[in-house]
């Protein structure tokens, strides 16, 4: 088995000076995940990953204002996937975040 690549962008964007809005797309969570289905462990490298882009966007300075989240939020769309991208993204210091769900997190 092969490890996958995934890839978390963050970009973070200044409006106007006043408002600040960092991105963060493709969190896959669950993906390559055991014990399959996935019951929301957290030791694979996905989650990992996630909580690491989470972690930068709490650190920036100034802080961002609002984070919006592009799919894929989950690898396969399963509750306990959709749980644990709850879990991930309720850790992001700013109150606001918002998602747009992308094809992995329609599949079932």
């Amino acid at each position: 088995m092969h490890a996958l690549l995934l890839v978390v962008l963050i970009i973070v964007v200044a409006v106007d000076a006043r408002l600040r809005v960092a991105f963060l797309s493709d969190l896959h969570t669950g993906e390559s995940c055991l014990p399959i289905p996935y019951n929301g462990t957290d030791d694979c490298a996905c989650i990992a990953n996630d909580r690491r882009a989470i972690a930068r966007i709490n650190a920036l300075t100034p802080p961002v204002d609002a984070v919006i989240v592009t799919g894929d939020i989950t690898s396969s769309a399963w509750p306990t996937q959709f749980t644990k991208a709850y879990e991930l993204l309720s850790a992001l210091q700013p109150m606001q975040w918002f998602v747009m769900l992308g094809n992995h997190d329609i599949w079932t």
